[in-house]
């Protein structure tokens, strides 16, 4: 059909399979075609979006271009990756894309370009302003695992908050994070069957997860946290940073959000004591420790309190460690 100059396809939806979070998603093919994209004026010819909602009606949440015909499934596959990805963000942290931008996200994947990814602000000819997203030379991620990290990584930009102050591998850490505690969570709710692989752009993504995100976690666990790194610029405090979100999510998942909106600045030193309050607002709760963690002495920012279900073993400031128990260990605020 061509209306006013511009090329529309046939509107069909797919509706996404529930989750427990019980959010209505769906992918719907054929939005307009986009004449030049704002960065570089390339065309997209191809595109699918993302409508979501929670408890109403679903509302546009991203649009995925492509550039070629064989790119528009993996445009598809990301299309329905991404609102998992916006459903875990929005159920279990509370975070939502920007209003200023309408809460859309624009992703466009490209043929050409050197290998990799970037996330900004972007300006259509006509003044909008769209959070877009460019993934480069499509074809150069031939392995499903890191196309999923790819747009994992931008999107952690696009949506979580702007933490500064690295000097390698980025400035921002928010994309490392995102690529982390996004396939995190996916890799955990496959594995529970609640989702499936159509989910993940077709990756397996436990291998990767069990290299390259539980250790950052598990260094929380079994040492608590890393202060001196977490003050430092480079790679460990940004795996200092990645973890303390992982382990606190693992241990707390009630106060991981809450926390990290109650960080009091932009460096990644400033994240402990944000996730601190937050720990305390909880007052009483339970903690579900990993399997993975069995036989072992853990750390819990817990000293001074009540542990039932467990033993103190040692206090390190406001942390203490714990021989847990066979069950789930039950924390109480003292008299």
């Amino acid at each position: 059909m061509l209306i006013a100059g511009v090329l529309l396809a046939q509107v069909s939806a797919e509706v996404l399979p529930p989750s427990p979070a019980g959010a209505r998603l769906e992918v719907r093919e054929g939005p307009p075609a986009v004449a030049q994209c704002p960065k570089y004026g390339w065309e997209f010819p191809f595109a699918f979006e993302g409508w979501a909602g929670l408890g109403g009606e679903p509302e546009l949440r991203f649009r995925v271009y492509a550039q070629s015909q064989k790119a528009a499934p993996i445009a598809k596959s990301a299309t329905r990756m991404l609102l998992r990805m916006w459903e875990m963000s929005k159920v279990r942290i509370r975070f939502d894309h920007p209003l200023m931008y309408y809460s859309l996200v624009e992703v466009f994947l490209c043929d050409g370009g050197d290998a990799g990814g970037e996330q900004g602000t972007f300006h259509y000819p006509n003044g909008r302003a769209t959070n877009g997203i460019y993934i480069y030379h499509l074809d150069s991620f031939k392995d499903p695992v890191e196309r999923a990290r790819e747009i994992a990584h931008e999107y952690g930009h696009a949506i979580l908050p702007n933490t500064r102050g690295f000097e390698s591998p980025e400035e921002f850490g928010n994309g490392y994070l995102g690529e982390k505690l996004f396939l995190f969570w996916l890799a955990d709710s496959v594995s529970r069957g609640q989702l499936t692989t159509e989910d993940t752009m077709g990756a397996d993504l436990s291998s990767w997860v069990a290299r390259h995100a539980k250790p950052l976690a598990d260094a929380v666990w079994l040492n608590g946290p890393d202060e001196a790194a977490l003050a430092s610029k480079g790679q460990r405090a940004l795996d200092a940073f990645i973890g303390l979100h992982l382990y606190f999510w693992e241990a707390f998942p009630g106060a991981l959000g809450r926390g990290m909106k109650l960080v009091g600045g932009p460096r990644a030193s400033d994240l402990l004591k944000g996730l601190l309050f937050a720990v305390d607002e909880l007052g009483d709760w339970e903690v579900y420790v990993p399997e993975r963690f069995r036989g072992k002495e853990i750390w819990l920012p817990v000293a001074g309190w009540k542990v039932g279900g467990g033993s103190v073993v040692g206090r390190k400031g406001a942390w203490a460690k714990v021989r847990p128990g066979a069950g789930k260990l039950e924390v109480r605020k003292p008299d």
